[in-house]
């Protein structure tokens, strides 16, 4: 699984890397997964990100309240020439949908996601802000 997000991450660094917008619940910048440097290292990385200029971050924040696409993962994909597909995936499975009515629907959600969502400079400050979170504090002198 660790190759396979790697071969993942490496498409947004190849000389003509798609468009990517991503919308990432709070919930993932606040949830401890791996302890302190692990978490202040993925955070960087999502920085790092975001500063490319065919990568856009936005944070949904828990003030955001319920949003349609709780409990899973939305993607989007869209080929030029090409209908558009969504890719639904939760904590179990994941189904491609290619059903146009269906994937509106998703579209419109994700469209509902992205006004929702702190801009993408606000976003950057919410990450920064986290991250101080997970720098571990110096035990203080004696």
């Amino acid at each position: 699984m660790v190759k396979a997000r790697l071969d993942r991450q490496a498409v947004l660094d190849r000389p003509k890397s798609p468009r990517c917008w991503f919308i990432l619940d709070e919930a993932v910048l606040r949830r401890p997964v791996g302890g302190h440097e692990v978490m202040g290292d993925q955070l960087s990385s999502l920085l790092k990100r975001a500063t490319q200029s065919h990568v856009t971050i936005q944070v949904l924040p828990f003030t955001a309240g319920d949003h349609p696409e709780r409990g899973g993962s939305l993607t989007l994909f869209t080929i030029p020439g090409e209908p558009l597909v969504a890719y639904d995936e939760g904590s179990q499975s994941g189904m491609i949908i290619e059903d146009q009515e269906a994937v509106a629907r998703r579209r419109e959600n994700y469209d509902l996601l992205r006004a929702m969502a702190l801009s993408p400079l606000d976003s950057e400050a919410m990450i920064r802000a986290v991250m101080k979170d997970w720098t571990p504090c110096q035990p203080p002198r004696t």
